[in-house]
């Protein structure tokens, strides 16, 4: 018995040592076989590897994949996240062979409770594609749990390539699936300097999550779709390639040809967009609508306080959003209350400055502006004219109220520098400061000035 005992303690240190791997990988394999590669949870790609089936994680723990200047690829869902945190660091490529779902496809929990359930960090030098790159799905199977708590996704510098499924479809750079309604805990994507280039839309975030974009190039028939959630882009380049269309689909994408889209899903979560600077380009640079005759009306929130529109603004729902930003059309009717808006023309074309810093920063280009709503527009540079509008009253300019219909010029600035003499001897005090006359042309200019005087079964929900 103590013989057969030692032998069994044995064959369990053999088994624990043949689990750990040596860290590296190449080849072909199974998915299984590719995780056991690792060694204190990182694997190094060595060459190309190929995997018969899919890397399911699902044990909780954390994976780093080095790739090491190679390319992980498998028939279609290469990784699957179920449980765990997964990073992967380049140069390299994660890729679907026959693109169906995605190069990673990720699952949370069905427990509200469990943070940080599914995690995953991708890096600089990395690409990913299949028919979505990054996939965030609902849990699905036989009980069709449609949550996904405790999903985080970050992507650092990397590239999404979203490219046309084994029949046909469009692929998507990032797409959420649209049947993850849970509004706590819900999923958490942030994109860092990344590029997505997608057949389809670069994004499309149909499910409730929410998602931040900071100095991102997306490009596809639509930049982003936005059915449910929130989103926040701060910089970057959003480019829509297609004609704009909007039809109603309650499994799918809804609009073709807008940088940023929002259009409610029939599920009827809230959405919030705010835009903080950045380049959106396409037949419509912002569609907002309602294809699902959803009713009540949707409940949407939309701030805009900076950036470059290169295309119309159109919305069903939304009005006084725009603070900030420059436009290719008049959106006044959507700037928000005591917000100024300029014409501007300036090397034969005519644009729109929303908001007192950009209607400053084109006067101060030398750019022809005459504001055509009324509102505070600050910093304009001495010696620069600004016109208004004939019928445009309650316009201040650095202060001053301008009268409709004039053109207002900034004053030059004369300061008083004192002399820096204040010596005394022993016959004379110290002189007072000597008078320069640029103080009383100040002086006089600011009176002028205040008295006006002076100017699930399957992935698409």
């Amino acid at each position: 018995m103590a013989t057969i005992l030692a032998l069994v303690m044995a064959l369990g240190l053999t088994a624990t040592v043949w689990a750990e791997g040596d860290g590296t990988a190449s080849g072909s394999m199974t998915g299984a076989d590719f995780l056991a590669k690792a060694k204190d949870g990182v694997i190094t790609l060595t060459d190309d590897v190929t995997l018969s089936t899919s890397c399911s994680i699902s044990d909780g723990q954390t994976y780093t994949i080095n790739l090491n200047r190679h390319t992980l690829s498998a028939g279609n869902t290469t990784i699957m996240l179920r449980h765990g945190k997964l990073i992967v660091n380049g140069t390299g490529t994660i890729k679907e062979n026959s693109p169906y779902f995605g190069a990673i496809v990720v699952k949370g929990s069905e427990n509200s409770a469990d943070t940080d359930y599914s995690v995953v960090e991708i890096n600089e030098g990395v690409t990913l594609e299949g028919w979505s790159a990054i996939f965030i799905d609902q849990l699905g199977g036989e009980n069709k749990i449609h949550d996904s708590y405790g999903v985080s996704v970050t992507v650092n510098g990397a590239v999404l390539n979203g490219v046309k499924d084994i029949e046909g479809g469009v692929g998507n750079g990032l797409y959420v699936n649209g049947s993850i309604t849970h509004t706590e805990n819900a999923p958490e994507i942030s994109l860092k300097n990344t590029t997505i280039t997608a057949t389809g839309e670069g994004m499309y975030l149909a499910g409730y999550a929410t998602t931040t974009l900071t100095n991102c190039n997306i490009t596809g028939m639509t930049g982003v779709e936005i059915r449910a959630g929130k989103l926040t882009v701060n910089g970057g380049s959003l480019k829509a390639t297609a004609a704009y269309a909007v039809k109603p689909n309650g499994d799918g994408s809804t609009t073709e040809g807008a940088a940023i889209a929002i259009a409610q899903h029939t599920t009827k979560k809230n959405i919030e967009v705010t835009l903080n600077g950045g380049t959106y380009t396409g037949e419509k640079a912002i569609s907002e609508s309602n294809p699902q005759a959803n009713t009540p009306a949707p409940q949407v929130a939309m701030s805009v306080t900076a950036g470059t529109f290169a295309g119309d603004v159109v919305t069903e729902d939304v009005t006084n959003f725009i603070t900030g930003g420059t436009f290719s059309s008049d959106v006044s009717t959507y700037a928000a209350d005591n917000t100024a808006v300029a014409e501007v023309k300036s090397n034969g074309q005519t644009t729109y400055a929303v908001g007192g810093t950009a209607i400053a920063a084109a006067a101060n280009s030398g750019a022809d502006v005459t504001v055509t709503k009324a509102g505070p527009v600050s910093g304009v540079n001495s010696g620069v004219s600004i016109k208004v509008k004939d019928d445009v009253k309650g316009v201040t300019i650095n202060g001053n109220t301008v009268t409709a219909g004039t053109s207002y010029t900034v004053p030059a600035r004369y300061y008083y520098h004192p002399t820096t003499d204040t010596k005394t001897d022993d016959t004379t005090k110290g002189s007072p400061k000597t008078f320069d006359a640029g103080v009383g042309i100040y002086a006089v200019t600011a009176v002028l000035s205040v008295t006006g005087m002076a100017w699930t079964a399957k992935k698409r929900h």
